[in-house]
């Protein structure tokens, strides 16, 4: 948990850099907002899609960190001999499931 905390921490800080080196600010976003699609660049595009592509390889990375815990619960109930789920049973008021 304090590693998911440090890196989340440390993932904001870059974005706080980089708004701040780019000096984003209301009035920025807001000519950024109001000028037509036609005049955006092919170079604003790339960009775009590069950091799509960054996006989703830390997004992987943050996946497996965050989900790494839960393998080993997932493998005690694996070994354990648990059958499958039990068995449905409705709470009060539950509609009954068609059979």
């Amino acid at each position: 948990l304090l590693a998911e905390v440090i890196l989340i921490a440390l993932i904001a800080a870059i974005g706080m850099s980089i708004a701040s080196t780019i000096h984003l600010s209301e009035q920025t976003l807001r000519a950024m907002f109001t000028h037509p699609a036609t005049a955006w660049n092919s170079q604003v595009i790339a960009l775009v899609g590069l950091g799509s592509l960054v996006l989703a390889i830390i997004g992987g990375f943050l996946l497996a960190i965050i989900q790494a815990p839960w393998v080993e619960a997932y493998r005690q109930l694996r070994d354990s001999g648990a059958s499958g789920s039990p068995a449905y049973v409705p709470s009060l008021g539950e509609a009954q499931p068609l059979a």
